[in-house]
């Protein structure tokens, strides 16, 4: 084998064994136990999704943040709730990894959503609410729709049934809970 080669490829070889990092980046957890959040925010971002573009209604959601931590937004929409319930992009994956910081609110949040889904009788989303250390604050079934009253509405499935409030997992020393009052989910602590 040519030496000149082989010294060439040595410089190549380190630098790709740089680029890949090791496995640093890959999402696995490290030595500690965590998986690195640039990984982990790289992966749900690939969650984002694009639904068959078709006749929809225009509706929006929005976050309010009343804890004192803040937490990130994902959302998963099934095939078979892309193939029925959204148009486009402007589903909810369009805003995983969205950050709501104490105080604040994000929204309105945009969502094209088809009369079937306004109509229908199942879940077009679950969202998981996460802390920024990755502790899961609440995974919940979502439901967007447009009864006859004219308005839209959103509802949570609590485990047991459809409604307005959903306790949250432990924060710390606390509890607390998601209400939603028309199309906005209002995180609160519970009083102490």
């Amino acid at each position: 084998m040519n030496r000149r080669l082989v010294a060439a490829a040595i410089p190549l070889l380190g630098c790709l064994a740089l680029l890949t990092g090791c496995g640093a980046a890959t999402g696995y957890p490290s030595a500690d136990g965590t998986a690195s959040s640039q990984a982990v925010e790289r992966s749900a971002a690939q969650l984002n999704r694009t639904c068959p573009e078709r006749s929809s209604a225009n509706t929006a959601f929005t976050v309010v943040n009343n804890l004192n931590v803040p937490f990130r937004m994902n959302t998963d929409v099934t095939d078979e709730d892309c193939a029925k319930y959204w148009s486009g992009i402007s589903n909810p994956t369009a805003y995983n990894n969205l950050y709501t910081q104490p105080g604040s609110a994000n929204g309105p949040l945009r969502l094209e959503i088809t009369p079937q889904a306004a109509y229908g009788s199942s879940s077009p989303w679950t969202a998981t609410f996460t802390l920024s250390g990755g502790e899961v604050l609440l995974t919940v079934p979502l439901l967007m729709h447009y009864p006859n009253s004219g308005v839209w509405t959103l509802d949570a499935f609590d485990g047991a049934e459809w409604g307005k409030s959903v306790p949250l997992n432990r924060i710390g020393d606390g509890r607390g809970t998601m209400t939603i009052s028309g199309t906005t989910l209002t995180f609160n602590l519970a009083p102490q």
